[in-house]
């Protein structure tokens, strides 16, 4: 194992725990240790994109379809800033967001919008990358 003729995760035939046990003690820490670590910054980056961090302007119109319940909740104004668009709401792409305005909005083009914004979080925080680290540490 030290000398490079047997990888884990590569070599055939010896199962990857039983290479990992032959590793010392300290490297077993290190790579324990980096696995933990980038699960961790897997979570965060997936809790953050949960929550929703894009919002959407969007027109009492554009929510045609949603009962007056989840209604009330989206269609806040925008108030001073919100000026000549005081018809306006804000919309935060969260998970709560996909979950109640897709399955009941009637419009396709608002569907769309709040879908690509959910979705295009995912890779601009780093979902992507993190979890093929982890994967990479893992094997």
């Amino acid at each position: 194992l030290h000398a490079g003729l047997v990888v884990a995760g590569s070599t055939r035939g010896v199962p990857t725990r039983r290479l990992l046990a032959a590793r010392s003690p300290a490297e077993q820490r290190t790579l324990f240790e980096q696995e933990a670590s980038q699960a961790q910054t897997l979570v965060a980056a997936l809790q953050r994109c949960f929550a929703g961090s894009q919002e959407l302007h969007l027109s009492p119109d554009d929510l045609e379809g949603l009962p007056d319940h989840l209604a009330k909740q989206w269609l806040r104004p925008l108030g001073s800033l919100g000026g000549w668009r005081s018809n306006s709401c804000r919309l935060t792409a969260g998970q709560t967001a996909v979950a109640q305005v897709l399955p009941h909005c009637r419009r396709p083009s608002t569907r769309a919008r709040v879908f690509e914004a959910y979705y295009a979080q995912f890779a601009a925080a780093g979902v992507h990358e993190a979890a093929l680290e982890l994967l990479r540490t893992r094997q």
